[in-house]
This record gives C-alpha cells, structure tokens and sequence, in this order.
C-alpha cells in the first residue's frame, strides 16, 4: 500500500500533537503541556511539506529518510532543581517527538505498517549542554532506517536565540529503536 503524501503526514501529526497537548493528562500529555510545542518542518526523501504538488500528490512505497523538526519551550514543570530541563523530560520529548518522523513512513491506514507509531525497544541520550527554563528549543528527528518490523531514529535538541531564531548550542541528541506494533495481536 503506497504511503500517504508529506502534507498528509504533517496535518496527521499536527491533529496528533494538539489532542495529545489538550488531552486529559498522561506522562506525555504531562511533559509537553503548556510548552507551545508545534511542528516546524516536515520532509521526506527530499519532498518538503507545503512544498508543492509533489508534497501533496507523492505517494511512494517505500522511503529511504524523513525528517521532522518541532519547537517548543521549557516550562517550568520541565525543570530539576537547578532550573533546567530534567534529563528525563527530554529522554520523553525524544521518545514521543521523534515517533512522529514514522508517520512519514505509512500509509496511514490502520493496522498497516507503522501507522501505530511503534513501541519503543531502546532509546539512548547524550546530554552536552543544560537548556534552561524558559528557552525555546528546536527538536528534529530523522529516521535513519525503517524496516518491517524496526526503526532506527537519530534526534537532536538545538537551544534557540527566540522562538523563530537561529540555533545557538547543541544540547542533546539521542537514538531511539522502535518495533512496529500495527498489526493486531494473533489469538493464542
């Protein structure tokens, strides 16, 4: 089954991204309340969203890259003691922003590949820089390898000069598996 279109994708993620912000609370309901996350870029295999014909007519089988970016600020429910993001706030932010980058790479259809977004196997942060309450952030995540059954992410978190800035200090950046489940259980 072909996959949908980028601007597909984007509006997917988009209308997932604002019910998952204004939905009751959950953990990662929770992180991301009040943070003004929204989604910045969306690409995959070089069609960029709102880019054109081809960003809402290309429906290949397969694709080799995507890539999504968000911004969002550091809320003070975010913070450690120290008034910067906890480490595992932005372990969370990398978990939920980067399973985005998959709906790239579906159809869209339920119980077809990667339309669940998977379920994480593995996910690993290196920390190099504090981003402190208040900061907007840039987070952008690419699928590196996308397979049947698994996923290989990369995500970076840049710290911004202001909402619509430029990106100042390389903060974080992770690598995230994830196992699609998008299929229904088989009964034992």
């Amino acid at each position: 089954m072909p996959m949908q279109s980028v601007d597909e994708a984007a509006a997917m993620i988009e209308q997932m991204l604002d019910a998952m912000m204004t939905s009751e609370d959950s953990y990662n309901v929770a992180t991301l309340k009040k943070s003004f996350c929204f989604l910045t870029h969306c690409e995959r295999d070089g069609v960029v969203w709102r880019g054109g014909w081809r960003s809402v007519s290309d429906r290949p089988k397969r694709a080799r890259r995507a890539m999504v970016r968000f911004r969002l600020k550091v809320a003070p429910h975010m913070a450690n003691p120290f008034g910067t993001m906890h480490g595992g706030c932005t372990a969370t932010i990398a978990d939920t922003l980067s399973s985005f980058a998959l709906l790239l790479h579906c159809s869209g259809e339920p119980h077809e590949p990667w339309t669940t977004m998977g379920m994480s196997q593995t996910l690993s942060v290196q920390y190099a820089a504090p981003l402190s309450i208040g900061t907007w952030i840039e987070v952008e995540a690419r699928t590196m390898s996308v397979g049947r059954a698994a996923a290989l992410l990369h995500i970076d978190f840049f710290a911004l000069d202001s909402r619509d800035g430029k990106r100042v200090t390389h903060a974080a950046t992770a690598t995230h598996t994830k196992i699609d489940v998008s299929k229904p259980h088989a009964k034992l």
